[in-house]
């Protein structure tokens, strides 16, 4: 009986109560940590930071929660300062085209998409260049379409 009653004696009488954080809150606290790294990543590792985050947090432009969406914003901003200076970075015009063309894109999503569109043609070669104008014209000629 004293071990029952020296175990029950050990344990909390009571857990706090923490509750589970909501979808938002890690959708959040996911882009506080994207942030944090791209902000102490050094300007000869952000071409890789930007192919590793890009996308991913375009991606979160879209979420039903407008918190997430303007931490998103945050971060989208902080990317586009750090990598405007910076030549040697490469955007992936392709999946911005795509993304941009996409039937569920908000007008946040492409005014994003559009701004980065500006930043990454200006750093393609001019037979890239070419090639990436016909893909947008067909996609803009298409989105022009729809909406009439």
């Amino acid at each position: 009986i004293n071990q029952h009653i020296n175990h029950i004696w050990r344990r909390p009488i009571y857990r706090a109560y923490r509750p589970q954080p909501t979808m938002a809150q890690k959708e959040v606290e996911l882009l506080d940590k994207v942030l944090l790294r791209l902000a102490l990543t050094g300007n000869d590792k952000m071409p890789s930071a930007t192919d590793t985050y890009l996308m991913p947090v375009l991606s979160k432009l879209l979420s039903p929660h407008e918190a997430t969406r303007i931490k998103a914003v945050e971060v989208l901003q902080h990317m586009m300062e750090r990598i405007r200076p910076l030549r040697e970075v490469r955007l992936p015009l392709g999946a911005l085209l795509d993304q941009y063309a996409s039937s569920d894109a908000t007008e946040q999503l492409r005014t994003f998409v559009l701004d980065l569109i500006e930043i990454g043609a200006a750093r393609i070669s001019p037979a890239v260049r070419v090639d990436a104008r016909t893909a947008s014209m067909i996609t803009f000629k298409s989105d022009l379409e729809a909406w009439l």
